[in-house]
């Protein structure tokens, strides 16, 4: 058992939750030992004992990093730049049109339509969608009008 307790230069020190890992892999026996080492450390309570079972048997598999791997399955929400295209060519066709009207117009769902709409800074504005930043000459104008009334 004494091989097992052999960490080298970390023996008999306070392990931090990311020395926690270097011992994990060091360790490569049992994982009740590894268990042991983590909880002798002074921040053991960041740690659960499941987690470091986890991380044993990821190192054990041969593994070098504790982040997730990439899961398999239908992405949350993709953009084309040929959907996001019509969507805005339907958009100023017609400015009045809701969320809804232009995801049927399009062929796709509500919630995509939404992300597009807002990815391009669009907002509805008085039933009408604008873009959130004003160019130039909208600028201009808006300041004119407000020179005027004051």
């Amino acid at each position: 058992m004494s091989g097992f307790l052999d960490t080298g230069p970390l023996q008999g020190r306070s392990v931090a939750c990311s020395g926690i890992t270097r011992v994990v892999r060091k360790v490569r026996g049992q994982a009740e030992v590894c268990v042991k080492i983590a909880f002798q450390s002074e921040k053991h309570n960041k740690v659960s004992r499941s987690l470091v079972f986890k991380w044993h048997k990821r190192f054990g598999d041969g593994k070098d990093n504790l982040e997730d791997d990439e899961r398999e399955g239908r992405p949350s929400f993709r953009e084309s730049d040929a959907i996001k295209n019509e969507v805005l060519n339907v958009i100023n066709s017609d400015l009045r049109l809701t969320v809804r009207e232009v995801a049927d117009k399009c062929d796709i769902s509500k919630t995509t339509a939404h992300h597009i709409l807002a990815n391009d800074n669009m907002n509805r504005v008085c039933a009408r969608w604008v873009p959130r930043l004003l160019i130039a000459e909208h600028l201009t104008k808006k300041n004119g009008i407000v020179k005027s009334i004051y």
